[in-house]
């Protein structure tokens, strides 16, 4: 698991998006997105929003991201 929780640090680094970002544009407190980061606590409807705004800003599906949550339930239908 430590794996993908490094691989979604790089995914935000990559494209320059903060923590603090995420916060503001989900309307989230700055230590729920290091949970949501870091693999805890995603499944509170405050986590959901939070991997779809990183799935959606990186371009990165969230079942890459967070294979080790219902990715069904993150990822919006097309």
């Amino acid at each position: 698991m430590a794996e993908h929780i490094r691989a979604r640090k790089a995914a935000l680094v990559a494209k320059g998006i903060t923590g603090l970002d995420i916060a503001a544009a989900t309307g989230v407190s700055n230590a729920t997105v290091s949970h949501v980061v870091a693999g805890r606590r995603l499944l509170r409807a405050d986590a959901l929003r939070v991997m779809r705004y990183v799935a959606q800003q990186t371009g990165i599906p969230a079942s890459a991201l967070w294979p080790e949550t219902v990715a069904d339930a993150v990822t919006p239908a097309a």
